[in-house]
């Protein structure tokens, strides 16, 4: 199992990494460095390269050029789909797999106990897992991606489909990972769960890494003093409406929703309403609200594309 001390040591790194397919590049000179008991977020839109950077972590894709340090021997992925036996327990698969890794029945039972427990699932050990709710088969999946002691563990969207109560869970569990000294990439778009728990936040976007730093920094950078105003329309705006809107620097969110950024101590949202008015936008609703990191994450990709 894990050691139960935070290490400032590095366990992988990527240096100038072009990497892709028959159709060319998709990660362009990507570098980056993790180190032991560190949670690093990943976020991008789909296309990014995301996918692409976990199989050359893992060493199921062999880069171009460039430098990886990375042993795909203690680094484990927890996957997006579920990758359980649903007719074993939680303790079977926690066995099985790792006696395919090479670990003996004894060694894997131990080790299985552990496992389980750290990932908060003693209560279902001898439950089969087409039993189990969707949040303990995240669970018990983080459990066997333990059973091989991993230094990085690659989680793919962790909280996808889970209740607002599991992903609470799921992020306790990976507090406890990371507290014993494993390092975490979490590849993730809710940025709830994230926004309190990773050290960095890594943003790629065609294949290249826009951002790579810590969530309080990138606020700071996106907002510098500012909060957003979202926008609720009536109805969708019209390709003469959607212009107006962009050269007044507001970003679309969706087909009636816009949020535009404006000074914190500036508090009279009249003249932006007229404005709107003027153009022939009915706005619905209008709220001035504190910023979030998935505002940055959006405003950023927005002004990116």
């Amino acid at each position: 199992m894990l050691k139960s001390q935070r290490e400032n040591t590095s366990v992988a790194e990527l240096a100038h990494i072009f990497a892709g397919y028959q159709s060319g590049d998709v990660l362009k000179d990507v570098s980056l460095r993790m180190c032991a008991g560190e949670v690093t977020a990943l976020a991008g839109p789909n296309g990014a390269g995301k996918s692409t950077l976990i199989r050359v972590l893992t060493g199921t894709l062999l880069a171009r050029t460039g430098l990886v340090r990375c042993n795909k021997t203690e680094t484990s992925l927890v996957p997006q789909e579920i990758a359980l036996y649903p007719w074993l327990t939680a303790r079977e698969n926690c066995v099985a797999f790792s006696m395919m890794d090479g670990a003996s029945r004894r060694d894997a039972g131990i080790g299985a106990s552990n496992a389980l427990d750290m990932a908060g699932c003693t209560q279902v050990t001898d439950t089969r897992v087409s039993r189990l709710s969707g949040g303990y088969r995240r669970r018990v999946n983080i459990a066997v991606a333990l059973m091989s002691s991993p230094k990085l563990m690659i989680l793919d969207e962790p909280t996808a489909g889970l209740d607002a109560d599991a992903k609470r869970v799921v992020q306790d569990v990976m507090r406890r990972v990371r507290d014993a000294g494993c390092a975490i990439l979490v590849v993730t778009h809710d940025f709830d769960v994230v926004e309190h728990l990773a050290d960095r936040i890594i943003v790629l976007a065609g294949g290249r890494i826009l951002r790579d730093e810590s969530p309080g920094d990138l606020m700071d950078t996106i907002f510098a003093g500012q909060r957003p105003v979202e926008l609720l329309l009536q109805d969708a705006a019209n390709e003469h409406q959607a212009a107006f809107l962009v050269a007044h620097g507001a970003v679309c969110y969706g087909p009636t929703r816009w949020v535009v950024l404006q000074k914190r101590n500036y508090t009279d949202v009249g003249p932006l309403s007229d404005a709107m008015a003027e153009a022939g936008l009915r706005i619905v609703e209008m709220r001035v609200r504190e910023p979030n990191l998935s505002d940055a994450y959006t405003l950023l990709v927005k002004a990116e594309a």
